[in-house]
């Protein structure tokens, strides 16, 4: 479980490093592809693309909060 977390945490941490980086290096007008939505690859100002893994890891948040109430609730 452990290792699960540790690798999770690194690809997380990857995420958001992309995301700044593109942050800094794109243009503001440019327009980024994402894949949500009701079609797939749909191209959306960057601003709106590069909050996204912020909402992601927001609702990681949310996630680790529920797991841990459950398991204060069951014993463990």
């Amino acid at each position: 479980m452990i290792v699960g977390l540790a690798i999770g945490g690194v690809l997380w941490l990857a995420m958001l490093g992309t995301s700044y980086h593109g942050w800094l290096t794109l243009p503001a007008d440019a327009r980024v592809p994402v894949h949500f939505g009701a079609g797939y690859n749909n191209f959306v100002p960057k601003r709106i693309g590069v909050i996204l893994p912020l909402v992601m890891c927001l609702l990681l948040v949310v996630q680790a909060g529920a797991i841990r109430v459950a398991r204060r609730r069951s014993g463990f």
